[in-house]
């Protein structure tokens, strides 16, 4: 996917005259530029000596589009990078992909849901009846739904219920 995007936004730039190293992927839409202290005001076309500016029609549209309205292009990244962690990649991988320079970045970004914390729950339940029977607990059989006694995952736990700290919190930005 993200090699057909770039193909496709180098085909664009060349489309609209940005075909050398000086130039840039995004240029500027000469029309835009309204002000008349503005250098550019006037023009038509693109320039791809100048970078674009801002988006903000062209994101509208997407968001209209995708049905994400009221959330910023950057929310897409915290989103990614929390679907990425959830699916189990690794995060090394998640900060080569994003460009992060340091792990901690990448856990700046990231905002595990329940869901997937009682996933993990759930998969600790059935990997180690063992241990839930130190702990005093019995793993529950989910298709027998037998709920005579605590299971891991039903267990108050700091990463489960009140204040869960960084690993549960959302952003408001983050894009179910």
């Amino acid at each position: 996917m993200a090699c057909w995007a770039i193909r496709r936004l180098l085909d664009r730039a060349v489309k609209l005259g940005a075909s050398r190293p000086e130039h840039y992927l995004l240029p500027t839409r000469l029309d835009r530029h309204t002000w008349a202290s503005d250098p550019l005001c006037g023009g038509s076309g693109w320039d791809p000596t100048h970078p674009q500016t801002s988006w903000d029609a062209e994101w509208g549209e997407v968001r209209k589009q995708a049905g994400i309205e009221g959330r910023r292009f950057h929310d897409l990244r915290h989103s990614y990078i929390t679907r990425a962690a959830e699916a189990g990649v690794p995060l090394m991988v998640i900060q080569a992909q994003v460009g992060h320079m340091s792990a901690t970045m990448v856990e700046h970004y990231c905002h595990i849901s329940q869901t997937a914390v009682h996933r993990a729950a759930q998969l600790i339940e059935r990997q180690s009846p063992d241990l839930l029977s130190r702990l005093g607990l019995n793993a529950v059989d989910e298709r027998q739904g037998d709920q005579s006694a605590p299971s891991v995952s039903s267990v108050d736990h700091p990463l489960t219920s009140g204040d869960r700290g960084r690993l549960g919190k959302k952003s408001s930005g983050y894009v179910q």
